[in-house]
């Protein structure tokens, strides 16, 4: 049974970074950033601080929350994805970008918040009255944020710009829907590496619908991350455990039968 969880939790996350990832997609044919941080950072550096307390703070939450343990497989994912993110998006940094820098990384803890701590709630309530009470406090955050601003509403008229909104919207639903159900089964860690995934695929949606290049940078990068994502998801999986197993028996036979042992000195090498 926790084997089955584990696997659809990891695919439910997965399902999520693919639709979270063609948030670039619709914001793209807006014309509009989406983030204070995106708007006076550069891309590069504005993605890798987001991605990075993102999934910083989820594996955080994990630890202090959750009482999650920091297994070896989950802290070498981590930096091997967030190796392959640095590969992918360029960091420079100027000190009149400070505070746009530090409210993309809040951005990013804050992101790693409403998903992780949905576990908390996610066994009482299901995914769509979670993403209501998301909707409502982003609601009143934006509408306190425009007429702060004096913003006005556009007409709603068909154009690119509402279909894109559309666009927005629908994938903004899906992927919180399935990044809600499954977190619900997997450990936040786990997730957290897992939802990098999504630079993957926002990047396969660069190259395909706006023709972007494919570079080296790109290439290791996307390996390095989807790498890091699959160490700490297969050592959940049954197969590995088997597989680690069959290993780890003749070992510790091994070495508790008194090669290394020495009991009079009260000294051992055995694992």
């Amino acid at each position: 049974m926790q084997k089955s969880k584990t696997n659809l939790g990891s695919t439910l996350i997965i399902i999520s970074a693919l639709f979270y990832s063609t948030y670039g997609v619709w914001s793209k044919l807006m014309q509009a950033p989406y983030f204070f941080g995106f708007e006076h950072l550069s891309v590069g550096t504005a993605t890798l601080l987001f991605y990075c307390f993102l999934t910083l703070g989820a594996y955080l939450i994990g630890a202090l929350f959750f009482k999650e343990k920091m297994t070896l497989p989950k802290i070498l994912g981590l930096i091997i994805a967030s190796i392959g993110l640095y590969n992918i998006y360029a960091f420079s940094l100027e000190s009149n970008q400070v505070v746009a820098a530090i409210a993309t990384s809040i951005a990013g803890l804050m992101g790693a918040c409403a998903v992780v701590f949905s576990k908390k709630v996610s066994d009482r309530y299901s995914e769509l009255q979670i993403i209501v009470v998301y909707g409502v406090f982003i609601l009143i955050g934006n509408l306190a944020m425009t007429l702060s601003l004096g913003e006005t509403m556009p007409k709603l008229i068909l154009n690119t710009g509402w279909l894109a909104q559309l666009g927005y919207a629908t994938s903004f639903l899906l992927a919180n829907a399935a990044v809600v159900a499954g977190f619900r089964h997997i450990e936040p860690s786990v997730g957290g590496v897992l939802g990098l995934l999504e630079v993957v695929f926002a990047a396969i949606l660069g190259v395909i619908i706006f023709s972007e290049s494919v570079t080296l940078g790109l290439l290791i990068g996307g390996v390095l991350i989807v790498v890091g994502a699959l160490i700490p998801t297969i050592t959940k999986c049954g197969f590995y455990k088997q597989f680690a197993s069959y290993f780890e028996q003749p070992t510790r036979k091994f070495f508790w039968s008194g090669y290394f042992r020495r009991r009079k000195h009260n000294f051992s090498f055995c694992v």
